[in-house]
């Protein structure tokens, strides 16, 4: 489900339950609704207030600290190649196949996916699996033959086992971690505090703009939070600037 319609979906049972709240204050008999009920539903509110703030904010920040660490390791990785091209092409000519291989895996990447590395699923990109495993085998077979050559191959292959952690972590890490279970009840919450802000407010079309905004406030917050989570797709992802920038340094040099 996209986080434009989680977002929508939310400000809908939001501003519901304040139209509950509304028509419960028409439907229940007064003493329902006397001073000391509405006391009463105040502080029972009041409470549930505190813990869905808490929690909306925890959503939030842990949706942002997730999306900055995909972006830093994503960044970390684009470094990775930078380095391994610039190793490759030390070695000279024996090595440029190996820097062709590695410069398709980089054009695959920026051109197949949003986030400038294979797009996170619970499947595999078998082209660029296929691409690593051939980087791979082309760094073993590369001569060390003399003491630059061994030097150049250590660093080489260093900087290969480097960008293979990179990418695991990157395809491990990425996927939504957004639980719908959560969601679900910090909506509830809210939802049930929009009813009693309905049942005490009095009945005007400012009250009701009002509610109407605040329930898309509160809608803005969970599409962020979603939205955050998709870090390589959506309106808020991962910039691909970091390996369009390895994809040029690793291009043929006139």
């Amino acid at each position: 489900m996209s986080s434009t319609v989680v977002g929508l979906l939310v400000f809908v049972s939001v501003f519901a339950g304040a139209v509950i709240g509304i028509i419960l204050n028409r439907l229940l008999p007064e003493d329902h609704l006397s001073k000391e009920s509405q006391d009463v539903i105040r502080l029972g509110t009041g409470m549930l207030s505190v813990l869905a703030s808490l929690v909306l904010g925890l959503l939030i920040a842990s949706a942002k600290t997730s999306f900055d660490r995909i972006d830093a390791d994503v960044r970390q990785f684009s470094s990775s190649v930078i380095e391994l091209g610039d190793a490759l092409r030390a070695m000279g000519p024996a090595a440029a196949p190996t820097l062709a291989i590695l410069h398709d895996y980089t054009v695959r990447s920026v051109s197949t996916h949003s986030g400038g590395i294979e797009e996170p699923s619970d499947v595999e990109d078998n082209v660029a699996g296929d691409l690593m495993v051939r980087l791979r085998d082309s760094i073993i077979a590369l001569p060390d033959t003399t003491p630059r050559q061994a030097m150049l191959h250590a660093q080489a292959w260093s900087l290969f086992q480097a960008l293979q952690r990179s990418r695991w972590k990157i395809l491990q890490e990425a996927p939504d971690t957004f639980q719908p279970a959560v969601m679900y009840i910090l909506v509830t919450w809210i939802a049930l505090i929009f009813v009693s802000f309905g049942m005490s407010a009095p009945h005007n079309m400012t009250v009701l703009v009002a509610l109407c905004i605040c329930s898309a406030a509160i809608g803005g917050a969970i599409f962020l939070a979603h939205e955050m989570d998709s870090p390589f797709d959506g309106y808020i992802q991962i910039s691909p600037e970091p390996m369009q920038k390895a994809l040029v340094h690793l291009s043929p040099r006139s």
